[in-house]
């Protein structure tokens, strides 16, 4: 097996959820279909997967409901200590890496395209979108049952 490193529990939990992945009924995914179409065309054509995503607090997408800020659970304590030591033993190369991205020449266009893709992802989730039929259409389906 990989190594564990920082949090062996949830590299076991991530591994293991794709054991019985083919004999799933179906499998919720946390992307949108706009963000990845190909491979949301396979994990459907393949595991009946479905994009619902982005699953994510409604403050950082759409801010719908202002109070959603937390997912509401946390497998470790979320802390940015490692982070920043594993950025801090990293030559200054990276560094520069990341100083072009928030403020060198190519900034404004990583800001517009980041832009772009919050845009397809509040589509995604809107009445119409295709995480929100792709929900709809799961919860029909065991709501049947």
């Amino acid at each position: 097996m990989l190594g564990a490193g920082l949090y062996p529990a949830y590299l076991e939990m991530v591994v293991a959820q794709f054991k019985w992945l083919n004999k799933a009924d179906g499998v919720l995914v946390n992307s949108f279909y706009e963000l990845e179409p190909e491979e949301a065309q396979y994990m459907e054509s393949n595991w009946r997967g479905k994009t619902i995503g982005p699953t994510v607090p409604s403050s950082y997408l759409d801010n719908h409901l202002p109070s959603d800020t937390s997912y509401g659970f946390h497998l470790y304590t979320p802390t940015t200590t490692p982070c920043i030591a594993w950025l801090n033993s990293k030559p200054l190369a990276l560094h520069g890496c990341i100083s072009e991205v928030m403020e060198g020449e190519r900034c404004e266009e990583y800001r517009r395209n980041a832009k772009k893709w919050r845009e397809k992802a509040q589509e995604a989730m809107r009445e119409d979108g295709s995480s929100y039929r792709n929900i709809v259409e799961f919860a029909a389906k065991y709501r049947a049952n």
